[in-house]
């Protein structure tokens, strides 16, 4: 009886439904997904207007929204996204949004940037949060900012540079900006120094990561990019350890000193 009715019937009766049993609805058939999608991004705030799809804005309570979003008819790859981490994120979200990123096109978006301003060492859903951080690594991607605004957990380190092992190859990303104390942590320095070891990077920020210009030292030369050409690092990194790392990176042609 459903099927038979014309689809003006069938958006008046799926217009009334509240948000859950929306995407009840986008998940029975193609024919009330495309009717029942577009109600149920409005209910999410989640932006679907043309303009908006090439630069799309959401935050980690709409990764979900993602996996509807896909099977939309209307669906193309955005070619940037910037993403927004709750302090309550949940590993669902999370999951969701890795999800998403395996299913689109390899290569397909070319910029992803995530923020927070939490502690992301004590959320409980830093190992799902570290997997986003991999996933986007591996996804095509050719840029990729990771920048937090929290700076309330403890010293950074590099300690232990020497046993982290090699992971990571195959992808592309030619920028890396990691604005973070938190990527120079125990937890999250393995991503960070395999990320910087097996891109072709051509860009690399390194700011607001509070390390001691013995550690910066530790840090540059344990590194060797032979891609680069632009670097950024903090007041802290000691103007004889850039020379020395210039010296190993003749290709460089571009360096910024952020102040403190």
């Amino acid at each position: 009886f459903m099927w038979s009715l014309p689809a003006e019937i069938l958006i008046t009766i799926i217009a009334h439904l509240g948000t859950q049993d929306l995407r009840c609805v986008t998940q029975v058939c193609s024919l009330f997904r495309e009717i029942g999608g577009p109600l149920f991004f409005v209910n999410r705030g989640f932006p679907t207007s043309p303009q908006d799809m090439f630069h799309i804005r959401l935050d980690s309570y709409n990764f979900d929204v993602l996996l509807t979003w896909i099977r939309m008819d209307t669906f193309r790859p955005p070619r940037m996204m910037l993403c927004w981490l709750d302090s309550d994120v949940q590993s669902m979200q999370l999951s969701a949004f890795s999800h998403f990123l395996q299913s689109v096109p390899h290569k397909s978006i070319r910029y992803i940037t995530l923020f927070w301003n939490f502690n992301i060492l004590t959320c409980s859903a830093l190992p799902q949060i570290v997997s986003v951080f991999e996933t986007i690594r591996a996804s095509g991607c050719e840029e990729l900012t990771c920048m937090g605004f929290c700076d309330r957990i403890g010293p950074s380190s590099v300690t232990g540079l020497t046993r982290i092992q090699g992971h990571g190859s195959g992808n592309h990303l030619k920028s890396f900006d990691a604005s973070s104390q938190a990527l120079f942590s125990p937890k999250l320095l393995p991503f960070t120094i395999q990320t910087i070891h097996f891109s072709p990077l051509e860009k690399l920020r390194l700011t607001s990561i509070k390390l001691s210009p013995s550690h910066w030292d530790r840090l540059l030369q344990h590194l060797a990019i032979p891609t680069l050409v632009e670097l950024r690092v903090d007041a802290d990194c000691a103007p004889s350890t850039l020379i020395r790392f210039l010296a190993r990176h003749p290709g460089v042609n571009d360096l910024g000193v952020i102040p403190r």
